[in-house]
């Protein structure tokens, strides 16, 4: 059933909120360094100031969205003297969360904690009393309109109801930004959704600014500035930050198919995932692509997946369009890293062989976790990437893999692993 987004964008404006619209095509507003599913298809600098009229809401392509967001930055609240705020953290699990939200003070059951519709992060949204400007300076821009990174870092727990540490690999302070608000399509196909309501029933909690200083004292440490890739379908070839290049070292990544191959016939790829790692496993540069896809036949895989091939139709790429992004970062990287390099590896290379004649990825020097895994254990059989996960991190994996089968959150994991084993992989390379 399609969703109705315009009802959702009249609650969440009801409640005070400018929101955006999402399409599922191009548009001068969404391409810019960035995927057209996370930035709306409209002009929208103005919504960080000022008060959106119903008009302007109504009159959005609401026919063709796949999602909607709002504007950090802005006042909300009877007083008008709060904004909102916004917390966008990728790669913790579910009582690392709880961690979070005790030091920000927040309730554990909050209603505005929405999980990615990537499956490997959460959004907590909030209002906090001062000066937007004073506090924009703190989070002073590195992206765009206040986004600042701060890369995995880890903190002992201060107390005995939360007796694990907090791992990411990213959070970003939002203080000035458009994001992204349930029921919104994710380009993996699934969306975002609330933790602990189906829709929130008050507007966020006001949180003092100490505790979200306090939060970034305590778990954020090292910045790390942004790079720009390759993006299918933009207007500039190529966007990408060159003070990058030299420090480019492995690519992780993992992909997702309509099957095996059978009888040499090769199955289609559904998803395309990376990391571009520096040598210290340092993520420089990643994205998560999904492909358009015309076979509609029922298989195991599907069932496993659960990909919709409408939504991958969707919010997908041309098959083309996404390896030539692909290729470009497996050209800047000396090593190609999988999990089960064989089948990846292969598959890739029949599809590049169609649209890139001549080019393959075993011209690269690779490295397959199961295997090497499997040598170094003895163990004669190949474990599956969700039970090594599981069995390495234990405890720490739950809630983190529910969509597993997904290439974004399975590159995810084995970014993990080869960053937990710490591998001398120029070592061990074929």
């Amino acid at each position: 059933m399609k969703t109705d987004f315009k009802a959702f964008a009249q609650f969440y404006y009801s409640m005070g909120f400018n929101v955006s619209c999402i399409t599922n095509y191009n548009t001068p507003y969404n391409m810019k360094e960035g995927k057209r599913f996370k930035r709306p298809y409209h002009p929208s600098l103005h919504l960080f100031d000022s008060r959106q009229s119903i008009d302007e809401l109504n009159n959005y392509d609401w026919e063709n969205a796949i999602g909607l967001g709002t504007f950090t930055g802005g006042s909300l609240g009877k007083e008008g003297d709060h904004f909102l705020f916004a917390l966008d953290i990728d790669g913790i699990n579910y009582q690392e969360l709880l961690k979070v939200l005790s030091i920000l003070k927040i309730p554990r059951n909050y209603e505005w904690v929405v999980k990615s519709g990537s499956g490997l992060g959460y959004h907590i949204y909030m209002l906090v009393e001062g000066n937007v400007k004073s506090i924009y300076s703190i989070f002073r821009d590195n992206i765009a309109y206040g986004r600042q990174e701060y890369t995995y870092k880890s903190i002992l727990a201060d107390d005995d109801t939360f007796d694990c540490p907090v791992y990411f690999n990213k959070i970003e302070f939002l203080a000035k930004a458009h994001i992204i608000l349930p029921p919104s399509m994710h380009g993996s196909t699934f969306d975002y959704e609330f933790v602990n309501c189906h829709q929130p029933s008050e507007l966020p909690i006001i949180v003092h600014f100490g505790h979200i200083w306090n939060l970034r004292s305590e778990i954020c440490k090292r910045v790390t500035e942004p790079s720009y890739i390759y993006y299918p379908e933009s207007n500039s070839d190529i966007i990408k930050d060159n003070k990058y290049d030299s420090k480019l070292k492995y690519i992780v990544l993992d992909i997702e198919t309509t099957g095996l191959i059978e009888n040499s016939k090769f199955p289609n790829i559904l998803q395309l995932a990376w990391y571009c790692l520096d040598k210290d496993y340092n993520i420089l540069k990643r994205d998560s692509l999904a492909i358009k896809t015309n076979n509609r036949t029922t298989n195991n895989a599907s069932d496993i997946n659960k990909l919709d091939i409408d939504k991958l139709n969707l919010v997908g790429y041309e098959i083309r369009e996404a390896l030539k992004s692909l290729k470009f970062n497996i050209d800047s990287c000396d090593k190609v890293l999988c999990y089960n390099t064989d089948f990846d590896i292969k598959v890739l290379n029949h599809y590049y062989n169609l649209y890139f004649d001549g080019y393959k990825i075993d011209d690269k020097k690779t490295f397959c976790v199961m295997k090497h895994h499997s040598r170094i254990s003895k163990n004669d059989t190949w474990m599956k990437l969700d039970d090594l996960y599981k069995n390495t991190f234990k405890g720490s994996a739950e809630n983190i893999g529910t969509l597993s089968h997904n290439a974004e959150i399975d590159v995810y994991k084995t970014y993990q692993l080869l960053a937990h084993f710490n591998w001398q992989i120029d070592t061990l390379v074929t």
